[in-house]
């Protein structure tokens, strides 16, 4: 059921061609990035984002397979600012374009909001109620 839901919400958030990425995180691995025009809330305090990290140079899984970006599908609980991801794919070119390389849809635990990067991603998800 879980796979179903996560997949169902990489429909319903659209594709990664977002017309305007907008930066939150820079690191020496790349940037990262998240889509307003992903951003869903699901009454209560739930709310959903779609997030690209877009890599610097190309990066191999452990299968030795190459990708430029990674592209997450992340919930938040507004209210008690914990986060989960629901699922990713692994892009074969930058900002989430190209060829899925790998996916992952199995949702993660809910992990408290430390970081000001994780604050940051998740103010824009809960904002957009």
């Amino acid at each position: 059921m879980k796979k179903i839901y996560s997949l169902l919400l990489f429909l319903l958030l659209g594709s990664a061609h977002a017309e305007q990425w907008i930066p939150y995180s820079q690191t020496s691995q790349g940037t990262q990035y998240f889509d307003l025009q992903s951003a869903i809330t699901m009454g209560g305090s739930a709310a959903f984002i779609l997030d690209v990290h877009d890599m610097k140079s190309e990066a191999n899984d452990a299968e030795g397979k190459a990708y430029r970006s990674i592209i997450y599908a992340r919930e938040f609980n507004c209210r008690k600012e914990l986060s989960r991801i629901l699922s990713w794919q692994r892009k074969s070119e930058s900002m989430g374009n190209g060829a899925v390389v790998s996916d992952h849809s199995q949702v993660s635990e809910w992990t408290d909001v430390k970081t000001p990067n994780a604050k940051r991603l998740m103010m824009a998800a809960c904002e957009q109620r």
